[in-house]
C-alpha cells in the first residue's frame, strides 16, 4: 500500500498525462476497456460491524465480485461531510457514465451503542449487513439524500 499526501504531485505524472489513449492501451491492457470494480467502506469502531456483515454475507451469496480498489473511509468525516460526499460521488459517477451503488444501514434501524463498543449493538449492524449482503445485491441505484443523518 502506498501513501501520499494530497498537496504531493506523484512523479512521472505529467508524463503519464501526455500518454495517448493507443499508448495507455498498450501498456495497461489488463485493465483498459473492461468492467473494474471499487470498494469504499465507511464506519470504523463498533460500525464497522455492518461492512463486515455485508461483505461475509455478500461473499456467501457468491455475487461478490473481486476489487480493483478498496479504501476506507473515515467514519467522522462521513458523519460530517456525508450527504455531500455521496451527492459528489454520486454525480461523478453520472458524469463519467460509472455506475454508482450504495449500500447502507436501513433508516429503520434505531437502536443506539451503550458503551464505545457495544456487542449487541456490533451483532445487531453485523446481522442487518449480512442479510443484506445474503440477498446477493444489497445495493441501492440511486442517491437518497433523505436518509437520516442522525444515525450512527
Amino acid at each position: 500500500m502506498a501513501r501520499r499526501w494530497g498537496d504531493e504531485r506523484p512523479a512521472g505524472l505529467d508524463d503519464w498525462l501526455k500518454l495517448s489513449q493507443q499508448e495507455l492501451e498498450a501498456r495497461y491492457d489488463a485493465v483498459m476497456n473492461r468492467p473494474h470494480n471499487y470498494l469504499v467502506i465507511s464506519g470504523g469502531g463498533s460500525d464497522g460491524a455492518y461492512g463486515a456483515g455485508l461483505l461475509c454475507g455478500w461473499t456467501e451469496s457468491g455475487t461478490r465480485p473481486q476489487f480493483q480498489i478498496v479504501n476506507r473511509t473515515v467514519s467522522s468525516l462521513i458523519r460530517s461531510q456525508g450527504i455531500g460526499d455521496l451527492t459528489s460521488l454520486y454525480l461523478l459517477s453520472e458524469h463519467n457514465g460509472f455506475v454508482y451503488s450504495l449500500a447502507h444501514v436501513p433508516n429503520d434501524f434505531t437502536m443506539l451503542p451503550s458503551e464505545p463498543f457495544d456487542p449487541e449493538y456490533m451483532a445487531a449492524l453485523f446481522k442487518i449487513g449480512y442479510d443484506q449482503g445474503r440477498s446477493g445485491n444489497p445495493w441501492s441505484k440511486l442517491l437518497d439524500v433523505s436518509a437520516d443523518e442522525s444515525q450512527p
